[in-house]
């Protein structure tokens, strides 16, 4: 494959990476990142050019400690740290000095502040009027609740100045994040792609 059928077959897969996560179903359906993993975290990362581009994804037990809507003035607070940790990227990723990398623009979003489809349902549900009833129901909800899956997902773009010089990434995840134990990591360069897996002691990519 040519020089120029490589940067454009870059270029094409950036766009479909990006379009792919603009439109990733929540509720824990990212077959394209693996299963709905508990500890475990996964981070696509591309270079093409000038820019490199991450994609993270990864269960809110892992970001705030639990996965249910938040409840209280405590658990809100911590959900809206945790955007703001997810936010400052160069916090997050260090780059070589000399590859002179900043910090293009920076995306987070989750659906753990989401409403649950069944959060209220008892609240309009008609001819409930036994109380054995309404508890099977709200323990059915509880349940629901005990049950479901939320996820934080972010987009980063770094743009650098000196390319050639970015010969690493270091992944500080571990360090703002205990709850994350493993990070899967998918890498696509202009040489190929790869994997990796990052642990606490082991948290840096290479290119």
């Amino acid at each position: 494959m040519t020089k120029g059928l490589v940067k454009c077959f870059l270029v094409a897969t950036l766009a479909i990476a990006q379009a792919i996560a603009v439109h990733v179903v929540w509720a824990g359906e990212h077959r394209q990142h693996g299963a709905h993993e508990h500890g475990v975290a996964h981070l696509n990362v591309a270079v093409e050019g000038n820019n490199l581009v991450i994609e993270l994804f990864s269960p809110a037990a892992n970001i705030v400690g639990f996965e249910h809507h938040p409840k209280t003035q405590a658990q809100k607070k911590q959900v809206k740290e945790a955007r703001e940790k997810l936010g400052a990227a160069e916090m997050l990723f260090k780059l070589p000095t000399q590859a002179q990398g900043r910090l293009v623009s920076s995306n987070v979003d989750t659906n753990i502040d989401s409403d649950s489809a069944d959060a209220s349902y008892h609240h309009e549900e008609a001819g409930i009027h036994d109380e054995d009833e309404q508890n099977a129901l709200d323990h059915h909800n509880d349940e629901q609740e005990h049950s479901r899956h939320s996820d934080f997902k972010a987009q980063y773009q770094f743009f650098c100045d000196t390319p050639e010089k970015l010969a690493y990434l270091d992944v500080m995840l571990f360090q703002i994040f205990p709850g994350i134990q493993y990070i899967e990591v998918q890498i696509l360069t202009d040489t190929g792609q790869s994997a990796k897996e990052l642990t606490a002691k082991d948290y840096r990519i290479t290119f």
